[in-house]
């Protein structure tokens, strides 16, 4: 079968074939065979139902398969002998079914854009180069001493700093909510950790030893459903103040992070810290790369795709604005991120493809167990998620892939190295 343009309006294609009836007849009666041998009807056995039969009980929806499924296959297969590469799925349309002549359609293809990469040689932008810092390594360290601490009654203050450690009585109501009351005695609070509300943690410091600290505030949204978005009002009841006392800075505070000692300690905390804004930094150049790439590259992009990708980055702004309403200079800047990101996305899949750039397979597992290192009570979750979503797994691959892309782009364009500090790395990124 042999698809025939009848229109065409840049990336959009249109195209018209016919599937003759007895194209279409082979096809419902496979599609009936088939019936036949997994269909029970009373008085017959599977595989040995009469074609009458058939017909009379399953003809219409055999067709409706064929519809729905036939006739969309051989389009698919018609469009491949055009070598046209669609960028989306293509639209299947029904213009007409006859007896005689048997199912006209048409296929309306985006065509994937005809793509030129730059001379990368010619681009210029920066590569960042950041050293992690003796005062990093050691407030990461104290970090962890701080974890490691141990506690002891502080009887030289009596008023609530956010250092403090308070043991308190903590009552709580939920107004209109059955069994809202609950009342927890000699609770530990630690302040300054972010284990406590910032309701309560507000309210604490500055009180004294004796004190009861009433406390109206909201649980959040995701709380139980019971009492999620409910008010509630605390009452604490302070009855004593402990001092945090951080752990030594030694061999033992090792071994209780299951390294040998605190030498091994000092490396794994600073390779950790630079991998880290060896991230950063990577960020911040590809940043000025897309940039210098997006003035560098022009060509059509495919409508549907910048559609949905707008979309997205319309619900994203719509989070962040909750009465949902966009002004016009929203939209269009919108619409620009948009096809930024649709116009980088297919220059790098270009690229991989045409270098030959892939993941392995090896690669994007160790990322994943990454992700569930990070988050060990929900390991079965994340890999279930992973395991049984289709095209998940893209969303740990494609940044790998990019980021393959990117190194390929910095080989062959030789930017010049810029080092900079922990604090301006940031300060550029926060910008």
């Amino acid at each position: 079968m042999q698809l025939q343009e009848v229109k065409s309006e840049g990336l959009i294609r249109h195209f018209r074939g016919v599937i003759p009836v007895d194209v279409l007849t082979k096809a419902k009666n496979g599609r009936l065979a088939e019936i036949s041998k997994n269909r029970k009807i009373p008085g017959f056995r599977p595989g040995k139902i009469p074609a009458a039969v058939l017909e009379k009980k399953y003809g219409q929806e055999a067709y409706d398969y064929v519809i729905s499924q036939e006739v969309e296959k051989k389009a698919q297969a018609a469009l491949a002998e055009t070598r046209i590469r669609p960028a989306v799925r293509p639209k299947l349309e029904i213009i007409s079914e006859d007896d005689k002549t048997g199912i006209v359609f048409e296929l309306h293809v985006e065509v994937y854009p005809e793509i030129t990469p730059p001379d990368f040689s010619a681009i210029t932008f920066s590569r960042y180069i950041a050293e992690v810092s003796a005062q990093s390594i050691d407030d990461s360290l104290m970090r962890i001493a701080n974890q490691q601490a141990t506690f002891e009654e502080d009887t030289s203050a009596d008023i609530v700093s956010e250092d403090h450690v308070v043991i308190a009585d903590l009552a709580f109501d939920i107004p209109g909510v059955k069994d809202g009351h609950s009342t927890q005695p000699d609770v530990t609070l630690e302040l300054g950790q972010r284990k406590v509300l910032p309701a309560i943690e507000e309210k604490v410091v500055g009180s004294k030893v004796g004190d009861v600290v009433s406390i109206p505030t909201v649980f959040p949204s995701h709380a139980d459903a019971k009492i999620a978005n409910k008010h509630v009002v605390y009452q604490v009841t302070i009855k004593k103040l402990k001092k945090r006392i951080p752990h030594v800075q030694n061999d033992e505070l090792a071994q209780k992070v299951g390294l040998k000692s605190l030498a091994e300690l000092k490396k794994e905390v600073e390779t950790r810290l630079q991998e880290e804004l060896d991230s950063r930094a990577l960020s911040l150049t590809k940043r000025e790369l897309f940039d210098a790439l997006d003035v560098s590259v022009t060509f059509d992009l495919p409508p549907t795709l910048v559609a949905h990708e707008a979309q997205v980055v319309r619900q994203n702004v719509k989070t962040d604005t909750p009465e949902g309403t966009l002004t016009n200079d929203q939209e269009k800047e919108i619409s620009e991120v948009a096809g930024r990101r649709i116009k980088l996305g297919l220059l790098f899949n270009h690229i991989s493809d045409e270098r030959g750039l892939d993941i392995p397979m090896e690669k994007v597992q160790e990322a994943l167990m990454q992700k569930v290192n990070q988050n060990p009570a929900h390991a079965k979750q994340i890999l279930d998620y992973y395991k049984n979503t289709p095209g998940a797994i893209d969303e740990i691959r494609g940044p790998l892939l990019e980021n393959a892309v990117v190194e390929h782009i910095i080989s062959l364009a030789k930017p010049e190295e810029k080092k900079i500090t922990e604090k301006d790395l940031f300060a550029k990124l926060e910008n």
